[in-house]
Formats: structure tokens, sequence, C-alpha cells
């Protein structure tokens, strides 16, 4: 179910059991409140229940299930422990399941029960009694497309105009597709605040506006350099590493950067060459079809052979450092350095060339 679908079902109140769960924690408390609003302000208190509870009394919360609301339609109960979703021994007593169970088999009219715990085990069986009765959402990072639309929307409530050139520079430097960045659409945001207030002074956004806004956040200077770094631009990558060391941060965290997106690279070669297209490896790899998308770019400047020997070295390296053999700047600089020199010297290369 997409976003819209989920809204229109909310609206037409086709359900009274939802789970809303993903790693878009702002997406998900966007949802939240879209339900909320469904209840009488004035009686909002009474009729909103939010159960966070590590020990679980399903008799209580049973009751609250089927409580009756207050001078309203419909009272929300909102369930935000993992606890349900667990197997095994982890999870719910047998006889507590059962009860849970029983009640989602036939629930109450005048409730909307909403589960949005951080970790769902899709192997429970409350998993899927959900998946086959009931609405289940979940909260993914946007794709590019639909999360331009939520930027500009963004920046409509202050009247701040950009274009798709700059958005789209904006959305790269923040390193939002990117998985080791935890990055999400509240640090987004927070960002086009920076923005907007940028506009109001200047009446325009350029891409020196957002590299300004962005330049302090180390995550993003960390995605700039591995950007730069294999698209081969040695000097710009050379400044970058530069920058981010003389800020105290450590150089091995840098390798270990390097060393993931070529292990990306090289695990792209292999599953390319077994026919996989590009949504199954994004799938295979657990990682965002726009970070697989610039893996996809690198490769083509990378053949296998060449992205598998980078590799290695970087794990040599690494053992190295750890102990006292080579020094940690200049052992990840010249890991940087040889990532260039073999990227300027490969023409684009075919898999397994």
């Amino acid at each position: 179910m997409n976003y819209k679908d989920l809204l229109k079902n909310i609206d037409n109140e086709k359900d009274k059991v939802y789970l809303i769960y993903g790693e878009e924690a702002y997406r998900i408390d966007s949802i939240l409140d879209y339900f909320k609003n469904k209840l009488e302000p004035a009686f909002r208190d009474f009729n909103l229940t939010v159960i966070d509870d590590k020990v679980i009394d399903i008799d209580r919360i049973i009751e609250n299930f089927e409580s009756v609301p207050f001078m309203d339609k419909n009272r929300i109960v909102v369930i935000k422990s993992s606890e349900f979703f667990k197997t095994g021994t982890k999870g719910l007593a047998k006889e507590d399941e059962k009860k849970l169970l029983a009640y989602l088999e036939n629930p109450a009219e005048t409730t909307i029960v909403l589960f949005c715990p951080p970790e769902v085990d899709k192997r429970s069986s409350l998993f899927k009694l959900l998946k086959k009765n009931h609405c289940i959402f979940e909260a993914n990072k946007l794709e590019m497309n639909e999360l331009k639309l939520w930027c500009k929307a963004v920046l409509k409530k202050s009247n701040t105009i950009i274009s798709d050139l700059e958005l789209e520079s904006f959305i790269e430097k923040t390193g939002y597709y990117y998985k080791e960045s935890g990055k999400s659409l509240r640090d987004l945001e927070n960002e086009l605040v920076k923005i907007s207030a940028l506009y109001q002074k200047q009446g325009k956004i350029t891409i020196q506006d957002i590299d300004l806004v962005i330049l302090q956040n180390f995550e993003n200077n960390v995605f700039r350099l591995i950007e730069d770094t294999f698209s081969g631009d040695f000097k710009k990558a050379l400044i970058e590493f530069n920058h981010i060391i003389d800020s105290g941060e450590s150089a091995l965290m840098i390798l270990t950067m390097f060393g993931k997106q070529l292990s990306m690279i090289t695990k792209y070669h292999i599953l390319k060459a077994k026919g996989y297209n590009e949504a199954l490896i994004a799938q295979k790899l657990s990682v965002h079809p726009y970070a697989l998308k610039k893996a996809g770019i690198h490769s083509q400047k990378l053949k296998y052979k060449e992205a598998l020997v980078l590799l290695n070295l970087c794990l040599d390296t690494d053992y190295r450092i750890k102990n006292g053999q080579i020094n940690e700047r200049i052992g990840v600089e010249l890991i940087l350095t040889k990532i260039c020199q073999r990227i300027k010297t490969e023409k684009p290369s075919k898999v397994f060339a």
C-alpha cells in the first residue's frame, strides 16, 4: 500500500487495525498525527491511549481496545512496543497471543488500533494475521520524485522557490539515500528551513548556497568525499579528505566507508553478471535504489577485478594501521590516491571485464 492509498483508507474508515512501521520515523509520526486529527479536539485526551510497555499486560490492553469512546465516534489505541512482533521465547506467552489474535479477528467498531513498533519480525503470528486481514504500511525512504515533491512542499510554506538542479544537488549532498548516514525527512526539513532563511535574504538559491548550508555537516562531507573519490576527482577528494581529518575525525572511519563502497561495487558486478536487474540487486544488498545507482555508475569506471584488488588493499591497510605498521592518515590517503588513479586509467568496464 502506498502513502496516498493509506490516507484514503483512513479517511474512508475501511479498517480498524493498522501496522505502521519502517525506517522513516518522520513519516510514521505524520501518519499518527493524521489519525489523531480525526478525533474531536476537545475530547482527544480521553480517546487517545499510547502503550509503550516492555512488560505486556494483555488483559489491560484488550480492555483498552474494548473501551467505548467518550463524546466521539472513535477512540485510538497506539501500541509502540516491538514485543508483540517477536517470535519464540522472546515473543508473547502463548495464552496472551491467543487472546490478542482472537480480538483482532473481530475488532471493536469504535476503536482504531495502531501498531507502530520500531522493529517487526515478519515471521510472527501477529504480522501474518495483520497482513492477511488488516492494513500494513511500511514507511521506507521516499523515492526521488516523491522526495522532490515533498521538499518543494516544505519550501512552499515559506514561499521559497528552488530549481530542480539545485534541489537534486541538495538531496545528493544530504546523503539521504546512503544507508550509513541515517538521514531522515526530519533532518532534511531542518536543512530546508536554513535554505528558506537564505532565500528570504537573497531572493534566490544557488548550489553554492546549498554547499554553505550543508558544509558543516560531517556526514555529508564524507559522502561528498566518496563521490569525489569514485568519480576520480583527486584534487577535490584530497581537499575534502584533509578538511575532514583536520576537523578531528578518524581516517579509519573514512577507510571503512571506502571499503563498503568497494564491496558494493564488487557485489554489483557479481549480481549483474548473474542477470539480476537493478531492483533485485538493491533488494539483495539491502540498499536504497539510489545508492545502488551510484555504485552502478562507479562500477562502470572500476572493473570487478580492480575493485576487488582495492577492497583487499583496504583490508590490508586497516590491519597495518591497527598494528602500528603505517600512519593512519597516510595509509588512508594512499587508498584514496590509488582509487582515483585506477579510475582515471580505466575505460568504462563491462561486467567481469
